[in-house]
């Protein structure tokens, strides 16, 4: 402790309370007793961090570590989570031209897990956060009877690898706000792939052969808003994907999820 204040005597004059000199020496005596050299440390001490380090460190004969010596403020949690994925496809209006543009959305649970890296510990302002996810989604388009189109079909399986940076906006220890954005690169796995044309002609219907156009992998750009209430975290995310280049005009995801922090955060 240390106090100032204005002189009873008046004219302006400051006054200073050492009482943490007087605290320390209590410390001195109990621990170092006969310290000469410590004593008058105590005595000269400024109430600044590197005075009182250095006081603090001889009181426990650890004078090695150096009072400028940085402590390291970076921290970690892990944590999982679940939620409802939707992904929406919308088609190409150029390789596809019969579909107009038409969008087809499907409608899966995702499981996640990962971790959050803090900047500092102390203030846990601003995360990187590492995560790793998984999903699926249907698509099945025709287009509408007696009408010229294609017949498009497959079952989706995705994981994928998301590093985001989280900006704790409004910063309360036990309840956060955050705003995020990020990247994800996802790794496809197809099955039930099916792509042929379809033609009427006199009432008739027609089936092209069976011709799957490629589906890999894909690159997301991901936005994402949450709150955080002690260790429970709820979350809405929204990703477009880099284009596939001949089905789709885009595809876009929207995430609503819950996820649960391990431990404390340090």
């Amino acid at each position: 402790m240390y106090f100032r204040h204005l002189s009873e005597a008046g004219a302006g004059k400051i006054e200073n309370i050492y009482s943490y000199r007087t605290q320390l020496q209590r410390l001195v005596s109990k621990y170092q007793t006969g310290n000469k050299i410590l004593i008058d440390r105590v005595q000269m001490a400024a109430y600044e961090a590197n005075d009182l380090k250095k006081v603090i460190l001889m009181i426990n004969n650890n004078e090695n570590l150096m009072p400028e010596q940085k402590t390291d403020r970076t921290g970690s949690q892990f944590f999982i989570g679940t939620g409802a994925n939707v992904t929406q496809y919308t088609f190409s209006k150029i390789n596809l031209p019969e579909t107009k543009g038409a969008s087809v959305s499907s409608a899966f649970p995702f499981l996640n897990a990962g971790i959050d890296l803090f900047f500092n510990k102390d203030i846990k302002k601003l995360v990187f956060r590492a995560e790793v996810s998984a999903t699926a989604s249907k698509l099945s388009y025709s287009t509408p009877e007696n009408v010229n189109g294609y017949s498009l079909s497959f079952n989706q399986l995705s994981a994928s690898i998301s590093p985001q940076m989280l900006y704790n906006f409004y910063n309360k220890p036990d309840f956060k706000l955050y705003l995020g954005a990020g990247v994800a690169y996802s790794m496809n796995t197809y099955s039930n792939h099916h792509f042929y044309g379809i033609y009427y002609l006199g009432g008739n219907r027609t089936e092209g052969s069976d011709v799957k156009r490629p589906l890999g992998s894909t690159f997301n750009f991901i936005t994402k808003v949450g709150a955080t209430v002690k260790n429970v975290e709820i979350f809405a995310s929204y990703s477009i994907q880099s284009p596939n280049g001949y089905y789709f005009e885009n595809v876009a995801m929207y995430r609503a999820g819950i996820n649960y922090h391990f431990g404390k955060k340090q």
